[in-house]
């Protein structure tokens, strides 16, 4: 998630909410919602790609967010890339 941080330049807060099919492989791009409910086209490198088919291969579950939740404590979440880990 670090590499696609960095290089699409997304805020933790619009990364959360963004889903899979949000993403677009051949344009390495994604549509994420911003501040006031804007949303925009972001691009991820190539290498970030590479990571992120990695990352979702991995996972074993149905969900069709990018980033796992989990709770840890009452109101405490813990966002994850790899289901399970």
């Amino acid at each position: 998630m670090l590499e696609f941080l960095c290089s699409t330049g997304c805020r933790v807060g619009e990364v959360e909410k963004i889903n899979i099919e949000d993403l677009n492989w051949e344009n390495c791009s994604a549509i994420v919602n911003g501040k006031g409910s804007k949303q925009r086209e972001v691009y991820f490198t190539t290498e970030c790609k590479v990571w992120l088919k990695k990352c979702l291969a991995s996972r074993e579950d149905s969900c069709k967010a990018l980033l796992l939740p989990i709770r840890l404590q009452q109101n405490e979440w813990l966002y994850l890339r790899l289901g399970g880990q």
